[in-house]
């Protein structure tokens, strides 16, 4: 690997002999988190600048909440990208509800149309699509929150029990297996 790196590269691959301290003030610079943050942030809004394409732009999208959101100082700053990507629908919905929600529980976002976009994103085609496992493993998330109004559990109960119905056996499967979920954690579902 040592005869693949360029010239140019190779002082960089190479631990310092000296200790920073004795560096110039611009080197050490390069060496603090506040800068590295900084840099980290402008690279990102630069990205998020240019024209995306769409397979670039669901990257971006499932990246935010674990590897940008939690090392940004405002994370607020990308929720405007997150509800238009909810806004759209389809995939790109899927893909923005985790960075929504995490940024609802641990930022204190207010986005009162969380559950009822969630609630129109279950269908027969989330249930039953390539990304199911996903959606999955994300519903029961957000379906498991403390602050959950029964009523909207409830909600969410009677649609999956009426795709369970309609739905192809792996999404009907999926669906009996929430309400079985339902039945057995309560969702903050009321017990008769």
């Amino acid at each position: 690997a040592a005869e693949d790196v360029l010239p140019e590269e190779a002082p960089l691959l190479v631990p310092p002999a000296q200790d920073p301290a004795g560096w110039p003030a611009p080197a050490r610079s390069l060496l603090q988190r506040k800068r590295h943050v900084k840099e980290f942030c402008g690279a990102w809004r630069a990205l998020l600048a240019l024209p995306l394409p769409a397979r670039a732009h669901r990257r971006v999208l499932a990246a935010l909440p674990e590897a940008v959101l939690p090392h940004v100082p405002r994370p607020l700053r990308y929720a405007d990208l997150l509800s238009s990507g909810y806004s759209r629908g389809g995939v790109d919905a899927l893909l923005s509800l985790k960075g929504l929600f995490v940024l609802m529980t641990r930022h204190n976002l207010e986005y009162p149309r969380f559950y009822t976009q969630l609630y129109s994103l279950v269908t027969l085609p989330s249930l039953g699509g390539a990304n199911r496992a996903t959606f999955a493993l994300e519903l029961d998330l957000f379906l498991s929150s403390a602050g959950l109004p029964a009523y909207v559990s409830a909600a969410f109960a009677k649609r999956l029990g009426r795709l369970a119905l309609l739905a192809p056996p792996p999404a009907a499967a999926l669906a009996c297996g929430f309400l079985r979920r339902t039945r057995r954690t309560g969702w903050n579902l009321p017990r008769p």
